[in-house]
């Protein structure tokens, strides 16, 4: 069993760079990974990615600066069904 099975992470800024290598550590510990990003079409396509690898993913498009965005409201309650 790997440390992270049966969980759920989320990790913002996952479209590249620092937040996307998170995700992927996240991934290959056995976490299914709720990806969010504010850039739409780049956390898609970097879900996708690790989805084709083998990870379990969500990819969400939200900006965590915006705490009244609805959108992002909505993607935090839509997460947790999403995994089970």
């Amino acid at each position: 069993m790997k440390m992270m099975e049966g969980k759920v992470a989320l990790v913002t800024g996952t479209a590249s760079g620092l937040g996307l290598a998170t995700a992927k550590v996240f991934a290959q510990a056995g976490a299914a990974v709720a990806m969010a990003d504010w850039h739409e079409e780049a956390v898609k396509n970097a879900a996708q990615n690790l989805a084709a690898a083998g990870y379990k993913t969500l990819a969400i498009r939200f900006d965590v600066s915006d705490a009244t965005d609805e959108t992002t409201i909505l993607a935090l309650r839509t997460i947790k069904p999403n995994f089970k």
